[in-house]
């Protein structure tokens, strides 16, 4: 097992941030914001959906350690950063609002409950909350209670004080990914989830693919599938030179809470 230090060293600011959220402002219900996911305006806007299984014989494994830490040197394309979990709790916990209950039992290598890692898969479980009105404007509080997930960052140097870096698939060759998302409740739950592409271009209106659970093997998900929300007012295009995380997120709405139980594995690059 990894000693505290080399945990500390490796994940840098994740292993002291709580999980409440590695703190990650946001703007509505699907959210995407500095770790999080990106908000939608609405529980029911659209982006880009999954192209199905079978990412092809051009797909190159990507693999991490025990602790979720992605080495730069051990993928043919320099991938490197660590897996996490977030949540929005550091958003509503401030206002009185009710946030991401993460399972206890779960433990992450960063001691923050909700998610575990191995070397084969990460897995996360919680329960979203419901999406009530901010007591501050009266509005449906989608900024504050965004939901929750897992993600990796694609270019970290790791380090006590490491700082996001972004990664340019263009010129690795990526046109996207391809994992295995195991839903580990029947029925699925969550039922669905956003694939978001994290880049400092677009801020919190990140573009995505949402995949409907259970998901097939080798789930492709492609850079040219994923588009912005329908709630943006300007989209952009999808910054592929510079990408920062892919995120694996559970977006809230109004209807209810949202319990969420699953694990990732089998990543593969897609050329």
């Amino acid at each position: 097992m990894l000693q505290r230090q080399e945990l500390v060293a490796r994940f840098g600011f994740y292993t002291v941030l709580t999980a409440l959220g590695l703190g990650f402002a946001t703007t509505s219900a699907g959210c995407s914001g500095d770790d999080s996911g990106d908000d939608d305006e609405s529980s029911g806007g659209t982006g880009g959906t999954g192209s199905g299984g079978g990412a092809g014989a051009s797909a190159d494994a990507v693999t991490w350690d025990a602790t979720g830490w992605i080495q730069g040197d051990s993928n043919p394309f320099g991938i490197q950063g660590p897996w996490y979990a977030y949540n929005d709790c550091m958003d509503a916990m401030p206002i009185g609002l009710p946030c991401t209950v993460p399972e206890p039992t779960m433990i992450g290598p960063d001691s923050k409950p909700g998610w575990t890692a191995a070397a084969d898969k990460i897995c996360t479980k919680g329960v979203a909350a419901q999406v009530v009105d901010d007591p501050n404007t009266g509005m449906k509080a989608y900024s504050q209670q965004w939901g929750a997930g897992l993600a990796f960052d694609l270019a970290s140097p790791g380090g006590t004080d490491p700082v996001k870096g972004t990664f340019d698939m263009m010129a690795a060759g990526i046109k996207g990914f391809s994992f295995d998302i195991v839903t580990n409740a029947t029925p699925p739950a969550p039922p669905s989830l956003r694939v978001n592409f994290k880049s400092p271009v677009t801020g919190n209106d990140s573009h995505f693919v949402e995949v409907i659970l259970p998901a097939l093997a080798n789930q492709a998900i492609l850079l040219d599938d994923a588009l912005q929300g329908d709630w943006v007012t300007a989209p952009q295009n999808i910054p592929k030179t510079a990408i920062e995380s892919v995120q694996f997120q559970i977006f809230t709405n109004t209807a209810g809470t949202k319990a969420f139980d699953f694990c990732v594995s089998n990543m593969k690059v897609i050329k």
